[in-house]
């Protein structure tokens, strides 16, 4: 079984990124197959995530001026979750053409102020491939899982 290393964040030691402006939207009817088509082509592993999400678990489309640039799963019941308090993004992707610029580190501050602005004090990554990217917005390494495919 592969492993896996999960993140958290107290949202007070969350560091504001620089780079691009990138919104997250919850991903309804119309944008739903782009969503899924993108995730497909670029991490086919986490797809059957985004296509039968969990109770709990939001899909959101991030965008770049209009432009669909990547996906992330926001979860406000967490596999991972110690307490009421905790939240989590998992399965984020990003377009291959537009990683590099800075997507992924805004779309990780964007949902971590979501998930604060909502109520929650610690935000969980779960699934993180790049520690340096969530270490440089302030997580820290929390636990390594195993996980079957």
């Amino acid at each position: 079984m592969p492993e896996v290393t999960d993140m958290i964040l107290t949202v007070d030691d969350h560091v504001v990124p620089g780079g691009p402006e990138v919104e997250l939207l919850e991903v309804g009817p119309g944008s739903r197959a782009a969503v899924l088509a993108l995730v497909s082509s670029e991490h086919g592993h986490f797809l059957q995530y985004y296509e039968s999400p969990s109770v709990g678990t939001v899909v959101c489309g991030i965008y770049e001026k209009d432009q669909l640039v990547g996906a992330v799963l926001l979860e406000y019941e967490p596999e991972a979750r110690e307490s009421t308090a905790d939240a989590a993004l998992a399965a984020l992707v990003v377009a291959g053409r537009h990683r590099g610029r800075g997507i992924a580190s805004a779309a990780i501050g964007a949902a971590s102020r979501m998930l604060s602005a909502a109520g929650y004090r610690r935000v969980i990554a779960e699934w993180v491939w790049s520690r340096q990217a969530y270490e440089r917005l302030g997580f820290r390494v929390w636990r390594t899982r195993s996980i079957s495919r």
